[in-house]
């Protein structure tokens, strides 16, 4: 709970905003189990009052195999925002099947992939997988510095099973997504809708009524 806020010509009891949800990394030979939700990473609910905070982000989990990954229902451990006056944030997680190099990854929910995201990264921003897949309905997002390139790459199987899987985060950047064969299923989708440069920051004329340059 919170302190007695004053708030037009009244006090009223007002309440702190939750905390994130925590980070859970796994390394192991087997995960199995019929669990329901096998891990939470759950942000933090406010606390109380009139006027009650926002709610805590989701975390991370990270879930490494080295033989198999047999749970039930993996896309069932969650990474949800907290409940508050605004919901927090999805976390993000990843199963990461290492009994092949490089790892085949598989994506529940929102992802940012960051540096050292994963081990066998070539360079800042490029990463390399055999097999990637965004799971069934899940949307799923890749950030990168604003300027530079982002690489992702499929040795094999690149698959959008569900959702969206947003690409780039504007600026002057070079978004590539290299693979062998690519498999989007019906409703999913590849975007950089609003990803773009930024209004009068792009390199060729926009439709600003000025004519700034934007977009493209």
């Amino acid at each position: 709970t919170g302190a007695n806020c004053y708030y037009s010509g009244g006090w009223y009891s007002c309440s702190g905003g939750g905390g994130a949800g925590g980070s859970i990394w796994v390394v192991a030979g087997t995960v199995t189990g019929t669990a329901t939700t096998p891990f939470q990473a759950i942000g933090g609910a406010y606390g109380g009052g009139n006027y009650p905070g926002g709610g805590g982000a989701g975390g991370r989990i990270a879930i490494h195999t080295t033989v198999a990954n047999t749970l039930s229902t993996p896309g069932g451990a969650s990474i949800a925002g907290g409940s508050g006056y605004y919901t927090g944030g999805a976390g993000t997680l990843i199963y990461l099947d290492d009994s092949v190099s490089p790892a085949n990854a598989t994506l529940y929910g929102p992802f940012r992939f960051e540096i050292d995201d994963d081990a066998d990264q070539l360079s800042p921003y490029a990463y390399t997988f055999t097999n990637f897949t965004v799971a069934s309905g899940d949307t799923t997002y890749t950030t990168e510095a604003s300027t530079g390139a982002f690489l992702l790459t499929a040795e094999n199987n690149f698959n959008v099973n569900g959702g969206t899987l947003r690409v780039g985060n504007g600026g002057s950047t070079t978004n590539t997504i290299n693979t062998v064969n690519m498999t989007i299923a019906n409703g999913a989708t590849v975007s950089t809708t609003g990803r773009g440069y930024a209004a009068a920051s792009g390199t060729a004329p926009g439709g600003s009524p000025g004519g700034n340059p934007s977009g493209g």
